[in-house]
């Protein structure tokens, strides 16, 4: 279990760095173009981008917590984990296909911006 999480982990900075990467790009935009409506999209996904950012902290947080509770549990106890490791993994997924989807979007207002 503890494997998992190191690779959950490991997921979640990938998304991290994928979401700086897209913010980067976000403030290239705006280089160029600073027109109203321009801003106005710019901040929609740069507070998406914040909340992602936020979510991925949240999420690594937990991480941490099952990691603590693991490493103090003794080999009895880790079947009383399965719970808490499912909704973990459905929480980590269901945010990785909400990035992915949200990274399309932006890709689509990349090209429209253009």
């Amino acid at each position: 279990m503890k494997d998992e999480i190191t690779g959950w982990k490991k997921r979640l900075d990938a998304l991290q760095h994928e979401n700086v990467h897209l913010k980067n790009q976000l403030s290239e935009v705006l280089k160029d173009d600073i027109s109203s409506v321009v801003l106005e999209t710019a901040e929609y996904f740069q507070n998406i981008f914040i909340r992602e950012d936020e979510t991925v902290k949240k999420l690594k947080e937990e991480l941490n917590q099952m990691l603590g509770l693991l490493s103090s549990a003794k080999e009895s106890e880790i079947s009383k984990f399965a719970a808490i490791r499912g909704k973990l993994k459905d929480k980590i997924e269901s945010n990785q296909q909400h990035f992915q989807e949200l990274k399309l979007k932006f890709q689509e207002y990349l090209r429209t911006a253009q």
